[in-house]
């Protein structure tokens, strides 16, 4: 899955940049001039590489795939990657003339993501995360891909 949306997201990114290219339509293609600007261009540059390019090839191999610390650091350099897109969309449209984070972005970061851990603790703590009275869980448990 984290390979199919690393490719969606280039699809999407694509096809949003050459619709408004193809058109050539002042009030939309505005947005894309903000951002080809030169602190703004190396954000881009960034994306390109760092939320497509780099997770594409990485993620192409099997044994990657199959080996959970390597798909864990993978999950959250797109992380990391997705944040920065989110970034490079809202804060251009907000009249900032160069890519320079400050201390509430990564405030905002740390508590919604701590909201995001208590709500996530607070749910998984009232069910049981494995089935009960299973049959084949033992079968399961211990079951590897070859």
């Amino acid at each position: 899955l984290l390979f199919a949306f690393t490719a969606f997201w280039a699809y999407i990114a694509f096809s949003q940049f050459m619709l408004m290219w193809y058109a050539n339509l002042p009030e939309e293609t505005i947005w894309y001039a903000e951002r080809n600007r030169a602190a703004w261009r190396v954000v881009s540059l960034v994306l390109l590489m760092g939320h497509f390019v780099l997770p594409f090839f990485f993620l192409m191999s099997r044994h990657i795939k199959r080996r959970l610390p390597l798909l864990v650091g993978a999950a959250v350099w797109m992380l990391v990657a997705h944040y920065i897109d989110i970034y490079w969309l809202v804060m251009p449209a907000l009249g900032t003339d160069a890519a320079v984070p400050h201390l509430i972005d990564g405030a905002l970061l740390v508590g919604l993501g701590g909201l995001f851990v208590a709500a996530f603790v607070w749910i998984t703590l009232r069910s049981a995360l494995i089935p009960v009275r299973d049959p084949r869980l033992g079968e399961s448990l211990t079951f590897e891909n070859a």
